[in-house]
């Protein structure tokens, strides 16, 4: 059996994939944990609030934990096993199927030939882009650096292997890139009563692109959603400041913060699996979100 401390600290120190990715990760983990004899309930019990505090601005691994618990708890200690199972199973398969039912969405209500700018490195956002151009959607992607890890190369690459063609920009060129979009599309960690918490640069974005009269939609599934009960959104911790500036001279403090919080009022739509909704909604999922006590500070 692997040790499941191992695979909580690979998931608190990946800072390169997206929640989607990371929430799969999880909860294939749990999903062959519960099949060993060795793997206990209190270890259970253990590891599964240590996945959301490994990354905690990401809701997808909240929701993941609440099911798994809640599906635990329904069985009881004869089929908590097989329930913890089932409950990661389907979570995870419902995580691969999010992004291409979200796709389908925003493309429909997309006009022929547009151009999209995006930011980070969003599941969603590549498969609608890659679906937008093969409907004759999306004839352009602008994809941003988004440092400090730069992801969004691993995008602009994939996304020119699919074919599609890309403008690749550094995150300080946004607004002058916004002249040439027609829409922004970006991807979510969190939708929270306060706002959406996505990659550091995206709140700078959607405003700039309100003062453009540039549409920002932003491409999520409930997974997403974070519960109100717990915080209005949930906590953004500072990184290690070597990823931007390794050797520092002294009396420079080096600010290094992955995400930050999109204000709902710069957001023009939602895009979920199920259609597109305006913010107050999307508020109202997170007012609703039930929260097993296991999980509650």
């Amino acid at each position: 059996m692997s040790d499941w401390r191992a695979i909580v600290a690979a998931i608190a120190t990946d800072n390169r994939s997206g929640a989607t990715a990371i929430a799969i990760r999880a909860a294939e983990a749990i999903a062959a944990l519960a099949q060993h004899d060795d793997f206990t309930h209190e270890a259970l019990s253990a590891f599964i609030p240590a996945l959301v505090a490994a990354q905690p601005s990401m809701a997808p691994l909240f929701h993941l934990a609440n099911e798994v618990l809640g599906a635990v708890e329904e069985a009881g200690p004869v089929d908590w096993r097989h329930a913890a199972r089932q409950a990661a199973q389907a979570r995870a398969e419902a995580l691969r199927a999010s992004p291409q039912a979200i796709a389908r969405h925003v493309v429909a209500a997309t006009s022929p030939l547009s151009v999209v700018l995006t930011h980070s490195a969003s599941a969603a956002v590549a498969a609608a882009l890659r679906l937008g151009y093969a409907q004759g959607r999306v004839a352009r992607a602008i994809c941003t650096e988004s440092r400090p890890q730069n992801e969004g190369q691993a995008l602009a690459r994939d996304l020119a292997a699919a074919g599609l063609p890309v403008t690749f920009v550094v995150d300080a060129a946004a607004y002058e890139a916004l002249a040439q979009a027609d829409a922004v599309w970006i991807g979510a960690d969190a939708l929270a009563a306060a706002g959406v918490v996505n990659k550091i640069g995206s709140a700078g974005l959607a405003v700039l692109a309100g003062q453009r009269g540039v549409p920002v939609r932003v491409l999520a599934g409930r997974d997403k959603v974070w519960p109100a009960a717990l915080s209005p959104a949930p906590p953004v911790a500072d990184r290690d400041p070597a990823e931007v500036w390794a050797e520092a001279p002294p009396g420079i403090s080096v600010v290094n913060r992955y995400f930050d919080l999109t204000p709902w009022w710069a957001v023009s739509a939602v895009v979920m699996e199920d259609g597109a909704f305006p913010p107050e909604t999307v508020q109202a999922l997170a007012q609703r979100v039930k929260i097993h006590p296991a999980l509650r500070p």
